[in-house]
C-alpha cells in the first residue's frame, strides 16, 4: 500500500500481526466467551436460561448490524480511528458486564458491547488487510482471520 516505506520488511506484515492479535482477543472475549457470560448471568445474578441467552442473542444482532455500519465508518475515517473507539465501545461493555443487575441493563451493555465488537473485528480487520494488500492478499486475509480461532 505504501511506496515510502524503507528497504526491509513489508510493514503491512506488521500490521497483519496486531490484526492477527486483535481478531483473537476480540472473538475471544467477543464470540467465544459468550457461554461464560451466559453461565454467569444465571448463576450470579439469578437471570432464567431464556433471559441470559436472549443477551447473547442481543449481542450478535448488534453486533451484525453495527458491522454493517462499521464498514461506512471505515470508507468516512481512519481505521486505527474507528478501531480505537470500537475498542473503547468494547472495553467499557466487557467492564460493565460485571456490573448487570437486571434486565434492562443486561441488554444496554450486551448492545454496548455488540457495538465495540463490531468496530474491532472482523469488518474492520479485513478492510485493513485488503487497503494493505495487493499481493498476497488472500495469504493475508487467510493469517487474520486465522486469530478468530485462536
Amino acid at each position: 500500500m505504501h511506496d515510502d516505506n524503507p528497504p526491509g520488511i513489508f510493514r503491512g506484515w506488521l500490521v497483519l500481526a496486531g490484526l492477527f492479535i486483535t481478531m483473537a482477543v476480540t472473538s475471544g472475549l467477543g464470540f467465544y466467551a459468550q457461554g461464560v457470560v451466559l453461565d454467569a448471568l444465571v448463576v450470579e445474578q439469578g437471570f432464567s436460561v431464556s433471559v441470559a441467552g436472549a443477551g447473547t442473542g442481543i449481542f450478535f444482532a448488534t453486533s451484525g448490524i453495527a458491522g454493517y455500519f462499521a464498514g461506512g465508518l471505515l470508507s468516512k475515517f481512519d481505521a486505527r480511528l474507528v478501531m480505537t473507539i470500537g475498542s473503547l465501545i468494547g472495553a467499557t461493555g466487557l467492564a460493565l458486564l460485571g456490573q448487570v443487575r437486571n434486565e434492562t441493563q443486561m441488554v444496554i451493555v450486551m448492545i454496548i458491547f455488540g457495538i465495540g465488537f463490531a468496530l474491532t473485528s472482523l469488518v474492520p480487520g479485513s478492510t485493513i488487510v485488503t487497503r494493505w494488500f495487493v499481493r498476497k492478499r488472500s495469504v493475508a486475509l487467510s493469517i487474520a482471520s486465522s486469530g478468530l480461532s485462536l
